[in-house]
């Protein structure tokens, strides 16, 4: 079924883009990883979806949540299309 072919590529998707969040967090740990060829590319493809949280001002003192957040929202996403995917193939 193409459906659910999509809905795989989908998951899949979401779930590279929650493991690149992860390792860009990391990233913060170490001084110049963002400077690096990895970590320029990571940044890449992490920061257009960053970009309209951090006008959220998720910052608390030192504190920025925004990656959390984010994160967050991502599994709420993969939550609504796990329902949709349910609710799609019980109507077949």
């Amino acid at each position: 079924m193409l459906v659910a072919y999509v809905f795989g590529i989908l998951f899949k998707v979401i779930e590279v883009y929650m493991l690149l969040l992860g390792v860009y967090a990391l990233m913060s740990w170490f001084p110049g990883a963002y400077q690096t060829t990895l970590g320029g590319w990571i940044c890449y493809f992490v920061e257009p979806l960053l970009k309209p949280f951090r006008k959220l001002n998720l910052r608390f003192g030192v504190v920025d949540i925004t990656v959390l957040v984010v994160f967050a929202a991502l599994n709420f996403v993969r939550y609504l299309l796990l329902q949709l995917y349910a609710m799609i193939f019980t109507l077949w």
